[in-house]
């Protein structure tokens, strides 16, 4: 298993653990994260009246990339994502942690 930092604006990150090969190729999943975050019908869109095309944005935190790593990625794995620590403070030890900026 391997630490991972979740970034969100203005937020203090999560910190998570995952399986080692999710880490080892971070990049390929956070972009099948996004490409599922833009296309699929997951109850996340949010529409306002800012939204002058009617696209709307969509509204996710930590636990839903930890819930789509564990229903889409590790479905079939006895590995699973977990929080070790929601709203974590990051310090000057965690600068090695991979990390994802939402």
């Amino acid at each position: 298993m391997a630490k991972l930092l979740l970034y969100f604006y203005r937020t203090p990150c999560d910190l998570i653990e995952c399986p080692q090969y999710i880490v080892d190729d971070l990049d390929r999943y956070v972009r099948k994260f996004d490409k599922w975050l833009s296309t699929a019908d997951h109850g996340l869109w949010v529409h306002t009246e800012f939204d002058d095309d009617g696209s709307g944005s969509v509204c996710f935190d930590g636990a839903t990339f930890v819930d789509w790593l564990n229903q889409y990625v590790l479905a079939e794995d006895d590995e699973k994502a977990y929080f070790v620590d929601r709203n974590y403070q990051s310090n000057e030890n965690d600068k090695n942690y991979p990390h994802i900026y939402f």
